[in-house]
């Protein structure tokens, strides 16, 4: 419901050109078996995404038909933000109460529109990169397989 409201508020919703620098990072993330880590800075503001994790994949397929599926990829892949070096938000696996910690850090304020285009941003990325990833020739087509 939030981001559905949000992306209603502000048109969330655009078409992902991944960039050469972007798949580069996706490769190395594969091939490193590390998670795959977007930085987006603005100013003094900071937000981090990354890639969900085990646990985390166990929670959207849970949630899939759900509303609280927008919840948990927000959870997900919003690693960190920060203003001026200063976290102001940061992940929180063990957090019982995710929606009420969100809304006590940076739900309370119009900054969560932006940090939340870039959620958007990145999970639109990430998933487009994956099937990317599923493609036969994905391996065949990168410089980190030695292949042209």
């Amino acid at each position: 419901m939030l981001l559905r409201g949000i992306s209603t508020l502000v048109n969330l919703k655009r078409e992902i050109n991944v960039t050469e620098q972007e798949l580069d990072k996706f490769i190395e993330a594969v091939l490193t078996n590390e998670p795959f880590i977007q930085t987006y800075s603005i100013g003094t503001l900071k937000i981090v995404c990354q890639s969900p994790n085990s646990k985390d994949y166990e929670e959207l397929g849970a949630l899939s038909n759900k509303d609280e599926f927008e919840y948990a990829v927000i959870k997900a892949v919003l690693k960190e933000v920060s203003i001026n070096d200063t976290i102001i938000y940061e992940k929180n696996d063990t957090c019982t109460d995710w929606k009420t910690y969100f809304a006590n850090t940076i739900g309370k304020s119009p900054l969560q529109v932006l940090v939340l285009e870039k959620v958007v941003y990145f999970y639109n990325l990430f998933v487009k990169l994956l099937q990317e990833l599923l493609a036969p020739d994905f391996f065949g087509k990168t410089k980190h397989t030695g292949r042209s």
